[in-house]
């Protein structure tokens, strides 16, 4: 599907369970993806996002068979649980102006190898790898650990991983705590680059 340039805006849930859809242009007209939009589109494996859009909202990309996506750098906002469920994505970049990481964003991306951090990240919520299984790289860019809670981190997986964090950073040692569901739990290792 490719939507016209005359489209402005496009409404939460518009093409939600779409389940033929494979294909997806998103017109550099439209500034906002809505929540919903494109949730459980099982068949979905490519979204082509323009640099306009600067908001993605909840459960946007849910449930989709996207194996990978390209977030331009000009997104600022990424709701909870984006990626729920995608559960072919195999890598992302959080582009460098995304402040919060919500809740649940990759709960259940059971084939998730590798996720780099942008570099203005500052927290990130409630089982935002909940299930992430196959997870085995973390490059986080900010200087100052985002913030996380006991949750974040819930792998439940026995393969250990690398947390790569650049030199001089500060706050990551909270990430490879041993308690609960920190990185230290699952035998990760962090290194300074």
């Amino acid at each position: 599907m490719t939507i016209p340039n005359s489209v402005t805006s496009i409404g939460g849930s518009a093409f939600a369970s779409c389940s033929s859809l494979t294909s997806i242009t998103i017109p550099d007209s439209i500034t906002s993806i809505e929540e919903g939009l494109l949730a459980r589109c099982s068949n979905l494996t490519n979204i082509t996002i323009p640099n306009s859009v600067t908001s993605i909202g909840k459960d946007a990309f849910r449930e989709t068979k996207i194996t990978t996506l390209s977030i331009p750098n000009t997104v600022t906002s990424l709701g909870d649980a984006v990626f729920y469920g995608c559960m072919h994505l195999t890598s992302i970049t959080i582009p460098d102006f995304v402040t919060n990481m919500g809740d649940h964003i990759f709960h259940s991306c059971s084939n998730l190898t590798s996720v780099i951090i942008g570099n203005s990240v500052v927290s990130i919520g409630k089982y935002a790898f909940n299930s992430c299984t196959s997870l085995v790289s973390i490059i986080s860019k900010p200087m100052t650990a985002p913030t996380i809670i006991s949750t974040t981190f819930s792998l439940y997986s026995e393969i250990s991983g690398t947390l790569t964090v650049p030199v001089g950073s500060t706050g990551y040692d909270v990430w490879m705590g041993t308690g609960s569901y920190y990185l230290g739990k699952y035998n990760w290792t962090k290194v300074e680059q």
